[in-house]
């Protein structure tokens, strides 16, 4: 990416990129670090030469776990934060909540098909 390129996407002049990259003794802001950092698509910590915090092997527990965490790691910031949100989602229908004991929630399609048509009988 040129520093033309970075520039028009971090919304920063073409002048500020050319200083950053000449000068090391530099106090750049968090904002003007997260809009470069969004524009090369990613982390702060990334970019600034710190390796994010990530779960240790022990941590993960399976192999499935091990795959989506890869997967979410290899999408764009936007992407990965939609996606999550739909696993999110997908985890709130299986797991029943208190408010809703009396309803279907959490339990298998047909569970209740047989009390059904006994009580129309």
């Amino acid at each position: 990416m040129t520093q033309e390129e970075l520039a028009e996407q971090s919304n920063l002049s073409v002048n500020y990129i050319s200083k950053i990259e000449r000068t090391q003794d530099q106090n750049i802001s968090f904002d003007v670090l997260a809009k470069i950092a969004h524009s090369l698509n990613i982390t702060i910590a990334e970019f600034i030469g710190k390796p994010p915090i990530t779960p240790s092997n022990a941590d993960i527990e399976t192999v499935q776990e091990r795959k989506l965490l890869t997967r979410l790691r290899q999408m764009d910031r936007e992407s990965r934060d939609k996606a999550i949100d739909a696993i999110l989602q997908l985890l709130d229908l299986q797991t029943p909540s208190k408010n809703n004991r009396g309803s279907r929630a959490g339990r298998p399609l047909g569970h209740d098909k047989g009390k059904k048509d006994n009580a129309r009988k």
